[in-house]
């Protein structure tokens, strides 16, 4: 039921036909407002189930900052494993396309994006953004982008109109591109892109090696690596018979805490901070709890982890020339329950996502 204080009102620039619609929602119980803006959308390409309605981007914001952003489908959305979804998108005509993982809502018809991708859309003319569907194709969808004057300043972006093409920068958080170099040190856990499975097996023994039942034969699990961490109990190895190895997932021990979480954030940001050291400060880092949830307070921290409805979650995105050929990194932390939980740290390297996609045709061509 919307609340008497809901307020709808149109925001008067439009562009190409659209314009953000404001709405001013406020909180009776926790005495809180904020504010969202929505561009509605179209599709080029759309679900399998004909949406009923079009796409959406909606943008939230709080006391003059930015909260959070998403874009909605009219579709359940597909997503890798511990990564997310992968959202590729062009600003405009004649620029680059762009592939990041972001993540998906609790519903998944929907992948959060941060301030300063908010902060790119803002400042172009049109956005063409394509996603996958569960079981289904692509969903390509299109936003013809009307003045973000009005969006940025109620979240708290600043707008420097020197170019033509304004470029919008978050003020409190514009999320750094990591550094492109490659270390010197082997690669992560002493394992190299490429790798086959003979290799891995001849440097940490065939006693590493877990056999578990109806294992897919192009994963490989170890209780140890050639270089192991001591937080880290199982390497789960995805090698590719074309390209070696294409994925590496570390999963952590347990670790105790409290139902704030204390020790479960003190352990992730030990290594947050030394995966910066090697690589950069992370592109983006989400201590986010889905809205609506009830689970707002601070002893329900963990509580909120264990219903996945809050994500603690450090993503790094890498630019060519990649780093040891990683593509990204995921740190995530997991509830295991009330007061235990871990970590777990995933590298996928060049040539992942073309192999992930050529298992599922396949998969799919028995249809």
């Amino acid at each position: 039921m919307i609340s008497p204080k809901l307020l709808v009102l149109l925001v008067a620039v439009s562009c190409y036909g659209q314009s953000w619609e404001r709405e001013e929602k406020t909180d009776p119980l926790r005495g809180t407002s904020q504010t969202q803006f929505t561009l509605r959308g179209k599709y080029l390409q759309a679900p399998r189930i004909q949406a009923n309605r079009e796409p959406l981007i909606v943008v939230r914001c709080a006391g003059g900052r930015f909260a959070d952003a998403y874009i909605r489908a009219e579709a359940i959305l597909d997503a890798e494993p511990q990564i997310g979804v992968l959202v590729k998108y062009r600003i405009d005509d004649g620029s680059k396309l762009i592939a990041q993982f972001w993540p998906r809502s609790t519903d998944f018809q929907a992948v959060f994006f941060k301030s300063n991708v908010l902060a790119t859309f803002l400042a172009a003319h049109k956005i063409v953004v394509e996603v996958s569907e569960y079981l289904g194709s692509t969903v390509v969808m299109q936003f013809d982008v009307p003045s973000g004057v009005e969006v940025a300043e109620s979240c708290g972006l600043v707008i420097h109109t020197e170019k033509k093409s304004a470029a919008l920068v978050g003020a409190a958080d514009s999320a750094r591109v990591p550094p492109t170099t490659t270390p010197t040190n082997s690669g992560p856990f002493g394992l190299e892109f490429g790798m086959t499975r003979e290799q891995i097996v001849k440097l940490v023994g065939q006693d590493a090696v877990k056999h578990l039942k109806d294992e897919p034969d192009d994963v490989l699990k170890l209780s140890t690596a050639p270089t192991p961490h001591p937080d880290f109990a199982e390497y789960s190895l995805i090698i590719s018979p074309e390209r070696g190895l294409v994925c590496i997932t570390a999963s952590g021990k347990a670790i105790q805490t409290t139902r704030y979480g204390e020790g479960l954030k003190a352990a992730f940001t030990e290594i947050r901070d030394a995966l910066s050291r090697t690589y950069g400060a992370p592109t983006v880092t989400f201590d986010f709890l889905e809205p609506g949830s009830l689970r707002n307070e601070p002893q329900d921290w963990m509580t909120g982890l264990l219903k996945n409805e809050r994500e603690l979650i450090s993503l790094w995105n890498f630019k060519i020339p990649y780093p040891k050929h990683i593509t990204s990194i995921f740190l995530k932390a997991t509830a295991l329950s009330m007061d235990e939980g871990t970590l777990e740290l995933t590298y996928p390297f060049e040539g992942f996502i073309e192999d992930a996609n050529s298992k599922k045709a396949k998969a799919g061509s028995v249809f």
